[in-house]
């Protein structure tokens, strides 16, 4: 694209309402206010959720993904100033670097990552 900047080009006709590229977001914005303090954050989707004993997850396709993704080894790490970054200031951007490393650990240990 020389000098107008980044771009994709396409090597063959791309149609109107064609589906090019399909993908899970990989976090949710949280609009609401600051968390009180008996809540925590969701390990995984790190939604806003009653605070309880253990990695707290709002759902049960939550937890299935958290343990798929090496959600075994974020609990052997202490998140908790993570988790109040996110609670105080909303900033979960270091929540998801550490579950993007625990997911790439996890991966990596099961051998299917070269």
């Amino acid at each position: 694209l020389g000098d107008r900047g980044r771009g994709l080009v396409a090597s063959q006709p791309v149609f109107a309402g064609e589906l090019l590229v399909e993908c899970s977001p990989m976090a949710a914005v949280l609009k609401a206010g600051k968390a009180s303090s008996g809540m925590s954050v969701c390990a995984q989707c790190f939604a806003l959720t009653p605070a309880r004993p253990g990695p707290a997850l709002c759902s049960s396709s939550c937890a299935l993904a958290y343990s798929a993704g090496g959600g075994g080894m974020l609990e052997r790490v202490d998140l908790s100033e993570l988790q109040e970054l996110h609670r105080s200031h909303g900033r979960k951007f270091p929540l998801l670097i550490a579950q993007l490393l625990a997911s790439l650990l996890a991966e990596m240990k099961a051998g299917s990552v070269p």
